[in-house]
Order: C-alpha cells, then sequence, then structure tokens
C-alpha cells in the first residue's frame, strides 16, 4: 500500500486496499530477549525463601513507614548508620523469634589480646546484609551494576527491568518485590542524594556510592508517567579507565597503535579519537564526474561527488581515503520506489522530515542524521516518516545528453519495456496511465 496515498479525508488504513507489511515481524518484536545477569541476593540460609521474603518485607516497612523521619535521617546523613545496625537488629529479634535459634556462641580475640564469647546468628546477618542493600544500597539492581558488560539499566515497571550489553537491549532477571518496593527504593535513592521528586517531575544527577562506578540517573516521577510508578534510568561510567593493556587484551587495539597515540598525545597539539567509518557495500556506485561505477572499482585519483545539506549543492572532491574493511553484520534497505542500499549499523543516513502548514504537506529543509541500525528499528517498527534527498545542484559536467534526452531514458527505464521477439529487439514499448506522464512523454519525442 503505498502510504504517500493517505488523505486526511481517507486516511492510509481506512483504504479499502490490503496493508502489506514492508518488513516481516521477527522473534523480538514480540517477545524480548531475557539475560540471566542478576543473582541470588543472599546466600541460602535456614528460612525459606516465602519465610525470608514475610520477615524482609515487614522490616522495610516498619522502618520506611513507621520511622520514616529515622530512616530519612539515615539516608541524609543526619543520623548515624551504626545506629540503624542495632536498632534493626533489636527489631529482628524482638518480632521474630524464630531466627534467634540458630544463634551460636563463638570466641574472638579482641585488640588487647583477650578472647571473649560472641554470639552469631548467620541467618540474623544474612537478613540484616539484604534489608541495609535495600535501603541504603541498589538492591536488586547491584548484580546488573557490577556486571561489567552492563552499560545502561532500565527501569520500566517493578517487574521489567532492561539492561543493554554492546548497544544491544535485554530483559534481566532482576525484579521488585512489587510497585510499592519499586518506589521506596527510587524514593530513597533521591532522598540520598539530597533530592525530592516534589520539586522536579523529571531528576538527572549523578550518584557516587558505587565502589566501582559513577551512575548517571535520570528519574522521572509518577506525576508525569503513565502507569503511576516512577522509572528509571542508570548509565554506568567506570571510576577506574581501562589502560592500553586492557584495550589490548581486549582485541582493540595492538601495541604499535598504542605506541603511535602515546606518541601524538606528547608531540602534536591535537588528537580526535574517533570509531571506525561507517561502510557501504562494494556494489554501492558513486559518481566520479564522467559516469556512476561501483565503489569496489574505485582506482587511486578519481574524485568523488560529494553533496553539501546546507546548500543543497553536489561538487567533485578528491576522497581523503579510501578505506576498505570487512564487515560481520549489514542492513538492507529496499523500497519499490527506488532504494537500494546495503550500509553497516553504525553507517550516518541524512534524511528529511515531512511537515505540515495550512493544511499541507511539505518537506522540511533541515536535514536529519542517524545511523543505519536506528533508521532499520524505526523501519521495521512502523515508525520512521521520514524521506531521502533525491536531487541536488551540481554545476560540473555530467552525462553527454540534452535534458530532453535524459527525460526520455528516465521514462524508458521506470516504465519502458524492450521486445524479445526476434526483429524487434530495438522497439520500446512505454505504458504509463496517468495523464501527467502521457503529456509529458508526448511533450518529449515531439521536442
Amino acid at each position: 500500500m503505498d502510504r504517500s496515498l493517505a488523505t486526511a479525508e481517507l486516511p492510509l488504513l481506512n483504504r479499502d486496499e490490503e496493508y502489506v507489511s514492508d518488513a516481516n515481524r521477527t522473534f523480538e518484536d514480540d517477545n524480548p530477549i531475557s539475560i540471566p545477569i542478576s543473582e541470588r541476593l543472599y546466600k541460602r540460609v535456614h528460612l525459606s525463601d516465602s519465610r525470608f521474603k514475610m520477615i524482609y518485607r515487614d522490616t522495610i516497612r516498619f522502618f520506611t513507614k513507621m520511622e520514616k523521619h529515622s530512616y530519612i535521617g539515615y539516608l541524609t546523613g543526619e543520623k548515624d548508620k551504626n545506629e540503624f545496625k542495632r536498632d534493626l537488629e533489636n527489631y529482628l529479634r524482638r518480632n521474630f523469634p524464630d531466627i534467634c535459634k540458630y544463634d551460636k556462641e563463638e570466641e574472638i580475640e579482641d585488640v588487647n589480646g583477650q578472647k571473649r564469647t560472641i554470639i552469631v546468628n548467620p541467618d540474623l546477618e544474612e537478613i540484616m546484609k539484604r534489608i541495609r542493600q535495600s535501603l541504603f544500597g541498589y538492591d536488586v539492581l547491584q548484580p546488573l551494576i557490577d556486571n561489567e558488560e552492563t552499560t545502561d539499566i532500565k527501569i520500566c515497571s517493578p517487574y521489567d527491568i532492561r539492561v543493554r550489553i554492546k548497544g544491544k537491549a535485554y530483559q534481566s532477571d532482576a525484579h521488585f518485590i512489587d510497585e510499592m518496593d519499586e518506589y521506596r527504593f527510587i524514593e530513597g535513592l533521591v532522598l540520598r542524594n539530597g533530592l525530592n521528586f516534589s520539586h522536579e517531575p523529571v531528576l538527572t544527577f549523578t550518584d557516587a556510592h558505587d565502589k566501582n562506578y559513577l551512575l548517571r540517573f535520570t528519574v522521572s516521577s509518577p506525576v508525569v508517567t503513565t502507569p503511576g510508578y516512577p522509572y528509571l534510568h542508570i548509565r554506568k561510567v567506570a571510576k577506574v579507565k581501562k589502560t592500553f593493556d586492557d584495550l589490548i587484551t581486549a582485541g582493540m587495539l595492538n601495541d604499535k597503535i598504542k605506541r603511535y597515540l602515546i606518541d601524538r598525545a606528547k608531540t602534536s597539539r591535537c588528537v580526535v579519537f574517533a570509531g571506525p567509518p561507517g561502510c557501504v557495500d562494494r556494489d554501492t556506485e558513486f559518481f566520479n564526474g564522467k559516469e556512476w561505477k561501483s565503489i569496489a572499482e574505485y582506482k587511486e585519483g578519481e574524485k568523488v561527488l560529494q553533496f553539501d545539506p546546507k546548500t543543497n549543492e553536489a561538487t567533485l572532491v578528491n576522497p581523503i581515503a579510501y578505506i576498505k574493511k570487512p564487515c560481520d553484520k549489514m542492513y538492507h534497505f529496499e523500497t519499490k520506489y527506488g532504494i537500494n542500499q546495503t550500509l553497516s549499523p553504525e553507517h550516518r543516513v541524512l534524511f528529511y522530515k515531512r511537515k505540515k502548514k495550512d493544511g499541507k504537506k511539505y518537506w522540511d529543509n533541515e536535514v536529519q542524521e542517524i545511523t543505519a541500525e536506528e533508521l532499520k528499528n524505526l523501519q521495521n517498527s512502523g515508525h520512521f516518516y521520514g524521506g531521502f534527498k533525491t536531487d541536488f545542484k551540481y554545476s560540473g559536467t555530467g552525462i553527454d545528453l540534452s535534458d530532453d534526452e535524459i527525460r526520455l531514458m528516465l521514462a524508458v527505464i521506470c516504465d519502458g519495456h524492450f521486445d524479445n521477439r526476434e526483429n524487434l529487439q530495438d522497439r520500446c514499448t512505454i505504458r504509463v496511465k496517468k495523464e501527467r506522464k502521457i503529456n509529458e512523454i508526448e511533450d518529449i519525442l515531439l521536442a
């Protein structure tokens, strides 16, 4: 179905034609890919999981609701957290006496060499550790933060916590108990950093409490989210940066590049660090001033046609370099209107947005830029509404044909058909229905 035929009076999906999808749906469109990078947040104890969770929830509720003023004092540093440890142990022993049956005596030696007997309880210690991590740490997110390959973490709901690894999004196996548990965690995180939901509906701040990473948070409060609970996005930044030797071990560079970068950093005025260039496949064509030819057939010394989106002009320039690199993944874009490109994921794609003014649609002159990876995601989800430039100003020499001859050549290419029968190979039949096209072809032939 041609989307350009849609009008305000007759929208696209109201037409009688059957809608044909531009891209087949994949498994990932309907099933988020899960990755098991979480782990048990506590060691095995004598208590059952249900009993452990009941004690955990009851204790969390008491300190965050009944003792909320004291809890906020611990978060903001107004009260000593050692007092909380004492109060927490007393509360657990008083309200859950079944834990105490696992008490056992243990003899220790103090700093003065004196031996004394203390009461230890591994189950009690594990419950207290879990509660302290929930109230003053990163709760169920800690294993996700500790995972070296994770770059981003996003809480979409109490039961939907996603991570980004090497640029790809996954659904993790971590989750909160319920909506109140998630709200309690994010509210505590905000208070711990001296902020408050009531002041700003969207908060952005950096948290340095983790020993390995700086965590950059963006929190959307419940007043601006649709489901009524907050959203949270975390970007991880390592406190200890990777060394050259770490990058060599990871296969990202070699010793020669290492020595070159160190030398340039010491002697050059400026060093530009950039990622790998986006590439096209070998069949992509370029114009050298005389003809269009495959990029794989490029020869040193040839010029290439370069487009400037600011002036809408194309000029012939000498390329800085001809780069030929292997690529293990590329995306193919093809439409029935002439688009046919194969691009690497990081290739930059220029496009233009369609706007509307006074009931009329027009193409905006301001160029937009996305990667081929982003274009693929938008196209597959049906959310790409941009267009590509198909013409430009060119003052150089072109093909040795008049304007009418070029128009006739395009008509033959687009709508013409050559007869394969003997003695009729030179006959071209052009079949068009639109009156506009018929008149244009007649004008060309009679010129």
